[in-house]
């Protein structure tokens, strides 16, 4: 910023005047393209300038002129769904906790913010949220879960019962052939069970890590607009 020479005559009778007429000649070496935004505790009612710091939300926002309010500069689409730690709505953020309850029992929420519930969830009386818990995927079992498991071999092999000797009249080895297999053939079938019950042990091992609630506790909230 440099001081441009004054072109006319100039007569300052106090030092009111004189300072009025350095504040202008500052203002006027400023560049057009320099901006300024507003650091506030609560948002304007009004227009005041494009940009302001809330520095209570600790959020940026702009202008925005179809809502005629300051709305923060992130950029999410209606129906986004994001996991929080704060168990709350958020109305002025745009944020709703999706906790069960009927749609219009959410506290102070706009008209418009209902209505985008109201296009996601539908318009009947008594429509209610989705109750949504973000999983625990923290405590998962170990990655060996499964591999762990013991894989069953089958025996006997395909084909050798097939292929034992069946003579005109039966005789004892035959017989015992037959009993000898049958038998090998058992055993593979309670591998086959246990490494089945295994699997099962596992799934449930799994279903009930994905259902333990997250500590501390993680919420589910869908965008619904700026109040």
């Amino acid at each position: 910023m440099s001081w441009g020479p004054v072109v006319a005559d100039v007569s300052a009778l106090n030092i009111n005047q004189l300072g009025e007429l350095i504040s202008r000649q500052l203002a006027g070496a400023i560049r057009a393209d320099v901006s300024f935004y507003l650091e506030v505790l609560f948002d304007p009612t009004s227009f005041a300038t494009n940009l302001i710091f809330n520095s209570t939300q600790q959020v940026w926002k702009a202008w925005n002129q179809n809502t005629g309010t300051y709305v923060p500069l992130q950029t999410f689409q209606l129906g986004d769904v994001k996991n929080t730690y704060v168990g709350t709505d958020q109305l002025s953020v745009g944020w709703v906790i999706l906790n069960g309850r009927a749609l219009t029992a959410v506290p102070g929420i706009s008209t418009a913010q209902l209505n985008v519930l109201k296009d996601f969830f539908g318009t009947a009386p008594g429509t209610l949220l989705p109750n949504v818990t973000p999983m625990n995927l923290g405590g998962l079992p170990g990655s060996a879960l499964f591999s762990d498991i013991p894989k069953a071999v089958v025996d006997p092999a395909d084909g050798v019962i097939g292929a034992l000797p069946i003579g005109g009249s039966y005789d004892q080895s035959e017989i015992e052939a037959l009993r000898d297999n049958t038998e090998i053939l058992r055993d593979s079938t309670e591998e086959v069970e246990n490494q089945v019950s295994g699997v099962q042990d596992a799934c449930d091992d799994l279903l009930q890590a994905l259902r333990t609630p997250n500590n501390p506790p993680l919420y589910a909230a869908i965008f619904v607009g700026y109040a």
